[in-house]
């Protein structure tokens, strides 16, 4: 499907807006979108700044949110380094909103250079791109239209050579300290909108990059056997994918107990998704135990190792009241620790507390 063919009257507001440097994307509003084509070309800068400078600042509020999915159920460690440029990318948004348009712009050129290259190879800005390097084009995304990211890279691109009241949006210009009346409302409003499009555009590619990334992981990991000083495990696949599938079989689980629809087929149906949503393997999975307020399983690991989760509701009315176990060791549970507590370590608030079960960087 050709993106652009579908409606001529964006095409033409891309080729009236993009020589400009506003990229367009489907957070544009349409509406306000289509009557820019009716504004006089001097006057078209003024028109788009105070478009998404709304009166409640939510346009521009949420730029980059979505970066945060990027790589999930693909790569946590990706996704990991993805969420963290999304809380800069939103510190960017708050500056710009606060007024402090020399930061802002900065800030999210950075963040535009360091989108780009960790997923495209190369930063976007080229004043004389590699043709053989992968284009901004797609026919898939509003913002992968012909005629708008291309285009917009021209205009953000441009050489400026000397210190001056240039005004312009060139991020050399800008960086390199040789544009010294760029802290404006327009330009700090460009720039925000060029990373969203960016973030729509590169979506699709940086969840191929995410799998060739954890395929690489895969393989060097392995490749390792035995553990650590701390006994953690040195084979760490899936070690992480297993600690979500917890967090999410158990908010399932745990929501379906109080209202008294939990059986065998309801944990196992839940548990079948979200193995499936992790790329976790179905037949290393085994449901040891699912009644109307308890569930107990193990899950065997790539490396041989077995990790287990039981969850029994004593109160189901809120405050409700769980108490937690979790399983640690080579061998698979043989009971829940209702029938048999040997071996299993009680999880305080529902937080593990064995080595293998922690993920001490997740949330660095």
């Amino acid at each position: 499907m050709n993106v652009r063919a579908n409606d001529p009257r964006i095409s033409r507001v891309v080729d009236t807006v993009a020589p400009l440097g506003w990229a367009f994307h489907d957070g544009w509003p349409r509406e306000e979108a289509l009557r820019l084509l009716g504004v006089p070309t001097e006057k078209l800068d003024d028109a788009v700044t105070e478009l998404w400078n709304d009166p409640d600042q939510t346009r521009l509020r949420n730029v980059g949110l979505k970066l945060g999915g990027y790589g999930r159920l693909r790569s946590t460690d990706f996704q990991r380094r993805f969420q963290l440029r999304s809380l800069l990318v939103l510190e960017a948004a708050a500056t710009h909103l606060a007024g402090h348009y020399a930061a802002a712009t900065a800030l999210a050129l950075a963040q535009i250079d360091g989108l780009t290259t960790d997923v495209m190879g190369s930063t976007f800005f080229h004043h004389e791109p590699d043709p053989t390097r992968p284009g901004y084009t797609d026919d898939i995304t509003l913002a992968g239209i012909d005629g708008n990211l291309p285009v917009v890279r021209k205009a953000f691109s441009a050489p400026v050579d000397t210190t001056g009241r240039h005004g312009l949006i060139s991020r050399h210009g800008i960086l390199h300290g040789r544009d010294l009346t760029y802290a404006t409302a327009t330009t700090s409003t460009k720039t925000l909108v060029l990373l969203e499009a960016l973030v729509e555009r590169l979506a699709r590619p940086a969840d191929d990059k995410a799998r060739r990334e954890r395929r690489q992981s895969d393989q060097k990991a392995m490749k390792l056997t035995g553990f650590d000083d701390s006994g953690r495990l040195l084979d760490t696949r899936c070690l992480t994918d297993v600690y979500m599938f917890r967090a999410e079989l158990s908010t399932d689980v745990h929501m379906a107990m109080m209202f008294g629809d939990t059986d065998v087929d309801l944990v196992s149906t839940r548990a079948d998704l979200r193995l499936r949503e992790r790329n976790l393997h179905r037949g290393s999975f085994t449901l040891l135990h699912a009644g109307p307020h308890r569930f107990a399983w193990w899950f065997r690991l790539p490396s041989g190792h077995h990790l287990g989760s039981a969850h029994d509701m004593t109160k189901t009315t809120p405050p409700v009241e769980v108490h937690e176990h979790t399983w640690d060791a080579p061998n698979p549970p043989t009971a829940p620790p209702w029938d048999d507590a040997v071996g299993w370590t009680v999880t305080p608030f529902g937080t593990p507390q064995t080595v293998n079960w922690e993920d001490p960087h997740y949330y660095e």
